[in-house]
């Protein structure tokens, strides 16, 4: 229906477009947003890369803000290459829900000890079930990231503006760094 880029800092910075896209499901006309984002990883190539995934996330969480202001889903999804802390970061400051669980309150953050760096979020009104890290051995020839598998509802009563006629204008992110 719509897509465009938002660039992200990959190693030392420099940056990378990554996906935002708006989908319309065909038979419900349900509208939902869907990023996807790969974040630096310290490598023997590119040491400490800290600075630019804190630089991403700032990123990325200001680019859902944006989103969320629309009402309509979103979706979040990739190799952000962290586990707990960028957990904890997006859902309190998105905000979004993670997949797989966890929560934060009174300033706690529980993340549930994951053991991927991959992720799948999403807005406040989906409903969660059945998430699957997968890391049969057919996985395991393919890629050394397990597949992430997970069952979602989206329910147009608890977004409406999903439902909207008319698409909202693209998105045309305002994030710098």
């Amino acid at each position: 229906m719509q897509a465009t880029t938002v660039n992200i800092p990959y190693f030392n910075g420099n940056p990378r477009p990554m996906p935002i896209v708006l989908l319309r499901e065909k038979t419900s006309g349900l509208m939902s947003y869907f990023t996807n984002f790969h974040n630096p990883a310290d490598t023997a190539q590119y040491r400490n890369q800290g600075k630019w995934r804190a630089e991403a996330t700032r990123v990325e969480v200001a680019l859902h803000n944006q989103l969320a202001a629309s009402g309509i889903p979103r979706f979040m999804t990739g190799d952000m290459n962290d586990r707990a802390p960028y957990m904890c970061r997006v859902i309190v400051e998105a905000p979004l829900v993670a997949a797989r669980g966890g929560y934060s309150s009174n300033g706690v953050c529980v993340a549930n000890k994951p053991r991927a760096v991959d992720w799948i979020f999403g807005s406040p009104d989906l409903t969660w079930s059945g998430y699957i890290e997968d890391r049969s051995p057919l996985v395991a020839r393919t890629t050394d990231h397990p597949m992430i598998v997970t069952e979602v509802t989206v329910d147009g009563t608890r977004a409406p503006a999903a439902l909207s006629p008319t698409p909202p204008l693209p998105v045309v992110p305002a994030v710098t760094y």
